[in-house]
């Protein structure tokens, strides 16, 4: 029986060009395990064809949540872009390894990433994620919100972008600085100078939103 899902397609970008396909692939999955940690999906993240990646949630907080973990967690160099789409989803085929699913959830999930896609090729947009429900004032609000998290995530350097996933799992500033071997000031400055306290706060909004 049909029911309505938030379901996620991601892929790797220029995942021809990667040295270690293999290697890359296991990184994004265990990306996506770290983001699993905090935020548990209705299906979590599995591989499927072509460098591509498939995960179902319970509310679009979740999958917002759960792909910004994701793009914190990518190793430098290693970057995805997604596909949010809201409606049915369904398994026509439970016989293989991963199930095969379908229904309007996944259509929009892919008209979501190929939206993204094709606005990346004809340089229009640097955004890497892409969001279809039913095109009422929700969605607007969505996409708008997604667009500028993505525009924060893009000029995040990778030490920026280690300092914001520790400030987001409530690792101590303290902490966070000997990691990182420098001071605790400098970690403060990252937090507010790279967008990570108003990316944390943005997710933060949005669980209480859904609690």
């Amino acid at each position: 029986m049909a029911r309505e899902s938030v379901a996620m397609i991601a892929d790797i970008i220029a995942s021809r060009a990667l040295a270690d396909r293999d290697a890359a692939q296991e990184q994004v999955l265990q990306a996506f395990r770290r983001a699993e940690e905090r935020v548990r999906p209705a299906t979590p993240a599995y591989a499927t064809v072509g460098d591509e990646f498939q995960s179902i949630f319970r509310s679009s907080a979740q999958a917002i949540r759960s792909t910004t973990i994701v793009c914190l967690s990518l190793p430098e160099g290693l970057e995805l872009r997604f596909g949010v789409g809201v409606g049915d989803d369904r398994i026509v085929d439970a016989s293989g390894p991963a199930p095969i699913r379908d229904g309007s959830a996944w259509w929009n999930a892919r008209a979501a990433i190929d939206h993204v896609r094709q606005a990346q090729r004809s340089g229009r947009s640097r955004a890497r994620t892409g969001f279809v429900h039913d095109g009422g004032a929700e969605e607007k609000a969505i996409r708008g919100l997604l667009l500028l998290r993505d525009h924060i995530l893009g000029g995040m350097r990778a030490r920026d972008k280690r300092i914001a996933l520790a400030g987001l799992e409530d690792v101590p500033q303290a902490r966070t600085a000997e990691t990182e071997g420098i001071r605790q000031s400098a970690v403060s400055q990252s937090w507010h100078r790279s967008g990570a306290a108003s990316l944390v706060e943005m997710l933060r909004q949005l669980d209480e939103e859904r609690s």
